[in-house]
């Protein structure tokens, strides 16, 4: 891990340098000696040092050109850039630097900003700690753990059980469970979809790799069969029929693909997955990816799920039979009220107006608007 953080910071070190001789030049030229006013080429350079940095960025320090660090380095950019102008104007007006000199301070001033950013928000790069998952599994474990009692506390009320029924449940369950063989995994407290599942006439096992939440499971739901596991360790002689995974699979990253074979190994050939995940291509997922970084009740590895993503790295083991997507202010508000500290006694007197306008939002707003998708995929 060392040695890669080492790797990068020179690495955008060299690139920077780089970004400066050109933007020094740029400067040079158009400010000092053909005398343009900064405010007109200044904010021209600065798009065509975008496209530079970030090509040589994405390709060579942190090799990851994914559609979600594209939109994140586009916000690092506006971020950065506004007050890369600021300071420059700043520099010039006040202290009557060249323009050249003055650019080169903003470059050095901002630098080390810029650098933790890159890696820390925009690349993200998870395989300097996150990569194994023995690491990974033992990290979750812990935390879930440590939040069990109180996740399960702001998902146990009438209306987190209402939006699981009404939106969720409602869209995966149908009579194709009826007398399978179904398994649940990453099942939490069991509060939320195993509940549902539990009312069906199916022969099903839940499991958890928090001992807490299987703790939970057992004590609420104690005839299920409730298994303490990570889904990769988890081994079963005879295979299942349906595989459910509500809000779980993001919380795997850099591991998606392989939690996909391991899942794939244990259905039945032409058996079912369905997948409730946040969504990468959504709105709400730009405040998520902040949200994930400073709050410590999420893994470092949580992100949202890029859906033709998981299609197109899994096209040889599935075939994905439909994806809808769901999920505005009553999944927010409802759903997730406990991450944003809402006292029950607020969230009582909202939920049944957004239970009701939930289904409509759905049927009208674009996916990009919406917090999650509902995949149903068939096993190949």
């Amino acid at each position: 891990m060392k040695n890669n953080l080492v790797r990068q910071f020179f690495g955008t070190l060299n690139v920077n340098l780089f970004n400066l001789f050109l933007r020094f030049l740029g400067t040079f030229i158009l400010g000092d000696l053909f005398g343009l006013e900064y405010r007109i080429y200044y904010p021209v350079l600065l798009v065509f040092l975008i496209g530079v940095g970030y090509y040589l960025h994405s390709r060579l320090i942190f090799k990851s050109t994914s559609s979600s660090s594209a939109a994140k380095y586009i916000l690092h950019l506006i971020f950065f850039n506004f007050i890369d102008y600021v300071i420059f104007d700043f520099l010039v007006s006040k202290f009557a630097l060249y323009q050249s000199v003055a650019s080169l301070a903003v470059t050095f001033i901002l630098y080390f900003f810029r650098f933790f950013s890159l890696r820390n928000f925009v690349f993200n790069n998870l395989q300097d700690s996150l990569n194994s998952k023995e690491t990974l599994s033992e990290d979750s474990r812990a935390l879930y753990n440590r939040i069990a009692s109180n996740y399960d506390s702001f998902h146990d009320d009438k209306y987190s059980k209402l939006y699981y029924s009404k939106i969720i449940s409602r869209n995966i369950i149908s009579n194709e469970f009826n007398e399978k063989k179904v398994l649940e995994a990453m099942c939490g407290s069991g509060t939320q979809f195993t509940n549902e599942l539990n009312k069906l006439n199916i022969d099903l096992t839940v499991l958890d790799i928090s001992d807490e939440f299987i703790k939970i499971v057992k004590q609420k739901l104690p005839n299920i069969n409730a298994v303490r596991s990570s889904l990769f360790d988890y081994k079963e002689e005879e295979k299942f029929d349906i595989i459910c995974i509500i809000g779980g699979l993001h919380e795997v990253h850099p591991n998606v693909d392989k939690f996909m074979t391991k899942i794939h190994n244990l259905l039945k050939r032409d058996g079912k997955l369905f997948l409730m995940e946040p969504h990468s291509n959504s709105f709400i997922n730009l405040f998520r990816v902040i949200w994930y970084r400073f709050d410590n009740n999420f893994n470092k590895n949580e992100k949202a799920i890029s859906v033709s993503n998981l299609i197109k790295n899994n096209e040889s083991l599935f075939d994905l039979k439909k994806v809808n997507y769901y999920g505005f202010l009553g999944y927010l508000f409802i759903l997730q009220s406990g991450n944003f500290k809402i006292p029950f006694w607020l969230k009582k007197f909202y939920s049944p107006l957004l239970l009701k306008t939930e289904p409509v939002f759905n049927f009208l707003l674009p996916k990009f608007l919406k917090s999650f998708c509902i995949m149903e995929f068939q096993s190949k």
